[in-house]
């Protein structure tokens, strides 16, 4: 029995708070780093040294490359990647390169079968 406070919840959907937390991320990210993370991810578009650093994992790279939008936000960029990019885009320079020239077709194939997945 639920109370008036209380909403049911099916299992896989969202929870209250996560919908919130999706929303913020994107707001907090600065829109032309949004759109260079979205081409990245769902193109593979090429993505300059501060973005490379940041999904290589390289917080010395990224500070040093981060232009005075960016700088501040590097936390909220970070979490962005961290949610809404297949790990296989990121987590080293390696990776980061595969992902631009798809050789394996790792990208085609990450967002061929789940690209609405990542969509935010």
């Amino acid at each position: 029995m639920t109370t008036e406070n209380e909403t049911t919840h099916k299992a896989g959907d969202p929870q209250p708070w996560e919908l919130k937390r999706r929303d913020d991320l994107a707001e907090k990210v600065p829109p032309h780093t949004l759109d260079a993370l979205r081409k990245y991810r769902d193109c593979g578009y090429p993505v300059g040294h501060f973005l490379s650093a940041m999904m290589a994992n390289d917080l010395r790279g990224a500070c040093n490359r981060a232009d005075d939008e960016n700088a501040p936000a590097i936390c909220d960029i970070f979490r962005w990647i961290y949610n809404r990019m297949p790990t296989a885009a990121w987590g080293t320079y390696e990776d980061v390169i595969a992902w631009v020239h798809d050789d394996t077709q790792i990208r085609t194939k990450i967002m061929g079968e789940h690209g609405e997945r990542w969509s935010t």
